[in-house]
């Protein structure tokens, strides 16, 4: 059988492109990533900003100025997600995502050219004073 598997959209299998005009009835497992892990504590998830305009900015340090006292100074980690909850890598778009600057997708970089709406949280270390912004 011709068939396509992807680990964003699954398995499909059409009748037409079979040569006896008719698929076999499949399974399918994924893989789903774990909890991350975070040797401190979690913040909240922060969705600050919508793919609108040019891109889906999560950006540590608009969160931090918007924010006031919610995120330390210095993550340590950075858990990105989908708004439905999913991990990030699901949605199989081009995003940079780390711990100094939270996540970025450019929806100049996406083959729709539209990025999905992301949310994000910080892993904080223990003991460490949550960031303040001084105006």
């Amino acid at each position: 059988d011709v068939v396509v598997v992807s680990s964003s959209f699954g398995l499909t299998c059409k009748n037409s492109e079979q040569k006896d005009g008719k698929c076999e009835d499949y399974k399918i497992r994924f893989c789903c990533p774990k909890e991350p892990h975070c040797n401190g504590y979690w913040t909240d998830f922060f969705d600050r900003d919508n793919p609108s305009g040019s891109y889906d900015y999560e950006a540590l340090s608009n969160i931090q100025i918007e924010y006031p006292g919610k995120v330390c100074a210095n993550p340590i980690g950075v858990d990105a997600r989908l708004l439905n909850g999913l991990h990030y890598t699901t949605s199989g778009e081009v995003v940079t995502v780390s711990p100094s600057v939270g996540l970025i997708c450019k929806n100049s970089d996406q083959k729709d050219k539209r990025c999905e709406d992301y949310k994000v949280r910080f892993c904080c270390p223990k003991g460490k004073l949550f960031h303040h912004q001084i105006r």
